[in-house]
């Protein structure tokens, strides 16, 4: 955060280089360890995972987030997923702060036990399970992404899946299919939507695979075949069930989020480079390692293992094509795989362009996960045939003892490189824990300047691309109840991305929404343009110290009074938008938008806000209504927002004429507008907007979003998990009663 005004404020001047991420330790010694993804954290994860606390705690559902880009549904995508039960119960009872190392500690303690159990399933040494477990639980993806909690999320979900699935072919239990399909629907919760769809593939092979070999391996008894068919749609059923929020989210808004499809070349430059994945390979402490994310091959570290786990690896491919054939074969499979896609190879990702629905919107190196999970089945068989050499050359006594000693042993290096590593390459955080988002004097004044206004983050653009450092960017306003024009989403409306990218450039974004990629707004000092901002109710500028606002055509917005500074401090500058409109104002007349222009015509001020909304008829509109007794005054009353919640918007409006009420809150499907309780037609206004027909009087307006589909999956996922509840108490008595049995206990 420290290179995050206004929290740079309570560290100190950074180093600034032309063309490089800045702000290393050694450049700041009151600052621990390289920055590297902090950004994201503080700017997406953090806000999410406090909006989504509050929210839940005054019993809210966080489907809406008002405090960013005018408001935008929540379509994170399974990051911080409310719907995860197990992220549930965190929002509820644990501080925001100490949520995200809760959920690494177990997403890390539940990868090895995962791994773990999974390897021993298949009948290999403890120790050597144990290994594997420590390998995957500390592989170079999490330590590169250690604050990106879907990745440890990941790690932990991949394991018992696979794990549940073998279990559901070999056992034919219903109990064990449920909770295999829950497991797989849950991954869409915390995996992120390109580790969902790249795992579910992984998961439906794995299963298939499995199917197809007991299937030749028993007789075509109908009996046997029914119960598969069973297992398999319960499977299907339960991960449909579970994850029915995410996939009824994205059903309903893919024809409306704004993507970009990247061709097969802008895939292949994401490769990375061999001789970066070399030199990461081995870990810390030797030869060549050293990161450094001012290297072109930073990313590499995600290939990053270990050198036990390097040596062990070779050991287990020998081995494993002596004595588990099938077992190498897939560890390389699946390694050949994950290089072959993250180094670049073109053959490798065209064909699965072709083959694989939505192969174009990951990202190359995730698949380096694949060549983990090939090393741990090379590291399981490696250390299970040490283990075994040790056992048959020695008394039995003695060997167990000394292949335990070794593996411990080797057990140990590899959980000290790890550690390591993730220290090494975690992101920084400042030296006292006071400077995680403290409430500065800028901030304090913003909030009791804010009102009913929006406020917009500018930073200073200098020549040679020099980096500064931004003003609370993406959705940190958030975090202090300001209502920020700012955003960093990677789905959002296209109507929303749209007006805000328009807002940046100065001018109507006009580009395909297939050429948008994801929202990360970037406002600048030498493009503000106030008339502008106060059509869209931005009230309130806060910039970075170095910022100089001046308009596109270099005219200074606060020399010439167009903008008015009340705040100057080492934190930022605060600015007030003298004559913004509110949120909420009455409107005489509306027109209908023939052109399919309204953008252009909101950016470019071709109509009076005040006077008219242009409205979109096409958005499930009939008819406007009649408006022509109107006079030709500008105001017609007035309009007090009196409640302001996460999915409700309620105003109070004294009208002495009828006419439209004005709410510059972003339109969205699901909203709806009630008068005095009674359902009115809510109007997709101003291109990006909402607004609704008032009669004269005094009325109350409450505008709310209810959609219902996604609240009606939400309650098809609770039931789902209340079903695997069920079946996991129901097979853990199973196994009691067995173990009873077995035990001659009185238990029994």
């Amino acid at each position: 955060m420290y290179h995050v005004y206004p929290w740079a404020a309570f560290v100190g001047p950074v180093v600034n280089k032309p063309g490089i991420f800045p702000a290393f330790a050694e450049e700041q010694p009151r600052v621990r360890g390289i920055n590297l993804h902090q950004h994201d954290y503080s700017q997406a994860f953090y806000p999410s995972i406090v909006g989504n606390t509050n929210a839940l705690r005054h019993w809210q559902l966080p489907i809406w987030r008002p405090d960013t880009m005018a408001g935008v549904p929540g379509l994170n995508g399974g990051i911080t997923d409310y719907t995860h039960p197990l992220r549930l119960i965190l929002y509820l009872t644990l501080p925001p702060l100490l949520q995200t190392q809760v959920w690494i500690f177990l997403s890390v303690a539940f990868s090895f036990l995962g791994m773990f159990t999974l390897m021993r399933s298949i009948e290999l040494h403890p120790m050597a399970a144990a290994l594997a477990g420590v390998v995957w639980s500390m592989n170079g993806v999490f330590i590169f992404y250690g604050l990106f909690e879907n990745v440890p999320a990941v790690n932990a979900m991949v394991p018992w899946t696979l794990f549940m699935l073998r279990r559901a072919i070999v056992r034919q239990e219903y109990s064990t299919s449920i909770l295999a399909g829950g497991l797989w629907g849950l991954l869409f919760h915390n995996g992120h939507l390109q580790f969902s769809q790249m795992w579910s593939w992984t998961y439906l092979f794995f299963y298939t695979g499995l199917l197809l070999q007991r299937l030749r391996q028993h007789d075509d008894r109908p009996l046997c075949t029914l119960r598969w068919v069973w297992s398999t749609a319960c499977i299907g059923g339960v991960a449909a069930a579970v994850g029915a929020p995410v996939l009824v989210r994205m059903i309903l808004w893919f024809p409306d989020i704004h993507r970009t499809v990247p061709s097969a070349d802008m895939q292949l430059a994401e490769a990375l480079p061999l001789s970066g994945i070399l030199r990461m390979l081995p870990g810390p402490g030797f030869p060549g390692w050293h990161y450094d994310h001012r290297l072109l091959w930073d990313s590499a570290l995600m290939a990053s293992v270990g050198v036990v786990p390097l040596g062990l690896a070779v050991l287990g491919l020998v081995w494993g094509a002596l004595f588990r054939r099938n077992l190498a074969i897939v560890a390389g499979l699946s390694m050949l795989l994950g290089l072959g896609v993250s180094l670049g190879f073109r053959p490798l990702i065209v064909l699965m362009r072709f083959t694989l629905p939505f192969f174009a919107s990951l990202h190359t190196e995730t698949f380096l996960y694949f060549m983990h999970l090939g090393i741990v089945l090379l590291v399981a068989l490696g250390a299970h045939a040490i283990a075994g050499k040790l056992a048959t050359s020695h008394s039995v006594k003695s060997g167990h003892r000394l292949a335990g000693v070794l593996l411990c042993a080797l057990l140990l290096v590899q959980t000290g490189q790890g550690i390591a590593a993730f220290y090494l390459s975690n992101p920084s955080h400042p030296a006292q824990g006071r400077w995680n988002f403290p409430e500065t004097p800028i901030i304090q004044k913003a909030k009791e300047l804010q009102g009913y206004h929006r406020i917009i983050e500018i930073r200073a653009e200098l020549p040679g691309n020099t980096w500064l450092k931004p003003m609370l960017p993406g959705a940190l306003a958030g975090l202090y109840g300001l209502v920020g024009a700012g955003g960093y989403e990677s789905l959002a409306p296209t109507w929303v991305v749209r007006l805000w990218r328009s807002v940046e450039i100065g001018q109507a974004f006009s580009e395909p929404s297939s050429s948008m990629g994801p929202l990360y707004t970037n406002f600048f000092d030498n493009r503000v343009i106030p008339s502008l901002l106060r059509r869209l109710s931005i009230g309130l500028i806060m910039a970075t110290p170095e910022a100089r606002l001046r308009s596109p055509d270099g005219v200074d917005l606060v020399g010439t009074e167009q903008l008015r500074e009340v705040y100057r401090g080492p934190d930022g500058t605060l600015y007030v938008v003298p004559g913004a409109l509110p949120r909420a104002f009455l409107v005489p007349d509306a027109k209908v938008d023939d052109t399919g222009d309204s953008l252009t015509q909101l950016i470019n001020g071709t109509f009076d806000p005040t006077r008219t909304i242009v409205v979109d008829l096409k958005k499930g509109s009939s008819q406007l209504a009649d408006t022509r007794d109107v006079s030709s005054e500008q105001s017609i009353g007035i309009a007090q927002i009196v409640e302001d919640d996460l999915t409700k918007l309620t105003v109070r409006i004294r009208a002495h004429r009828s006419g439209y009420l004005q709410v510059n809150d972003s339109w969205a499907p699901g909203w709806k507008a009630m008068l005095d309780g009674k359902p009115v037609e809510l109007l997709r206004s101003n291109y990006a907007f909402r607004a609704a027909f008032v009669p004269a009087g005094e009325h109350l307006v409450e505008m709310v979003y209810r959609p219902w589909l996604e609240i009606i999956a939400i309650g098809v996922e609770a039931g789902a998990v209340l079903i695997m509840i069920i079946a996991s108490v129901a097979s853990a008595r199973v196994r009691l009663a067995l173990i009873c049995r077995r035990a001659r206990s009185p238990l029994c």
